[in-house]
């Protein structure tokens, strides 16, 4: 398989991307994106932790292992950026130093 066929996404989910993109609003585009990208995180750590249990003392934990860490990292990510979509348009849009202007 070459490396582009390693990174393609099923033809649904390009279709379902494709619906999101094609959302007037963008306040409504974002949110649907970040909830998408939050829900397909969410699912790939889950894979990962528990093939990373599962594969414990075989050579390819140490894989899943990482896939747990890095997948760990991007939830947190994607949360922030549910969560900040979801607000856009209010005036409730979580700020921290370093998005906030002097």
């Amino acid at each position: 398989m070459s490396e582009h066929g390693r990174r393609e996404v099923p033809p649904d989910v390009e279709a379902a991307l494709a619906l999101i993109a094609a959302i007037e609003r963008p306040e409504d585009r974002a949110r649907l994106l970040a909830n998408s990208i939050n829900r397909a995180i969410s699912q790939l750590h889950r894979l990962a932790r528990d093939e990373a249990t599962a594969r414990k003392g075989s050579r390819d934990w140490a894989a899943w292992a990482k896939l747990v860490n890095a997948s760990r990292n991007a939830v947190l990510a994607a949360s922030m950026c549910r969560e900040v979509a979801t607000a856009i348009g209010t005036s409730a849009v979580p700020t921290s130093p370093e998005t906030e202007s002097p």
